[in-house]
C-alpha cells in the first residue's frame, strides 16, 4: 500500500515536472515570438523613417533646383531685354528658346 502511494506520488511528480517544462517551453517560445515581433517592428519603423527623410530631402532638393532655375531664367530674361532692346524680334526668339529650355528642364525634374 505504501509502495503504491509512493509510485502514484512519483508519477504525479513526473507529470508535474513534464507540465512545468512544457509551460516553460511555451513561455520561452512566446517570449521569443514577442522579441522577434519587436525587432521586426522596429526595423519597419526605421525603414519608414528613412523613406520619409529621403522623400523630404528629395522635395527640398527639387525646390532648391526650381528656385535656382527660376532665378537664372529671370536673370537671362532681364539680360536679354537689356541687350536686345532695339531688336525686339531677335530678343523674342531668344526668350522663347529660354522658355522652351526651362519647360524641358522642369519636365525632366518633375519626371524624376
Amino acid at each position: 500500500m505504501l509502495e503504491d502511494e509512493n509510485i502514484a506520488l512519483k508519477n504525479k511528480i513526473a507529470d508535474l515536472k513534464q507540465r512545468l517544462s512544457q509551460i516553460y517551453t511555451e513561455s520561452f517560445i512566446d517570449v521569443n515570438k514577442s522579441k522577434v515581433f519587436e525587432n521586426e517592428f522596429s526595423l519597419y519603423l526605421k525603414a519608414c523613417e528613412h523613406a520619409r527623410n529621403e522623400r523630404g530631402e528629395s522635395i527640398r532638393l527639387q525646390n532648391d533646383t526650381v528656385k535656382i532655375g527660376l532665378t537664372i531664367l529671370i536673370a537671362a530674361t532681364v539680360l536679354t531685354v537689356y541687350i536686345f532692346n532695339m531688336h525686339i524680334f531677335f530678343g523674342t526668339l531668344i526668350l522663347l528658346g529660354l522658355g522652351f529650355l526651362a519647360c524641358g528642364f522642369m519636365y525632366l525634374l518633375l519626371v524624376l
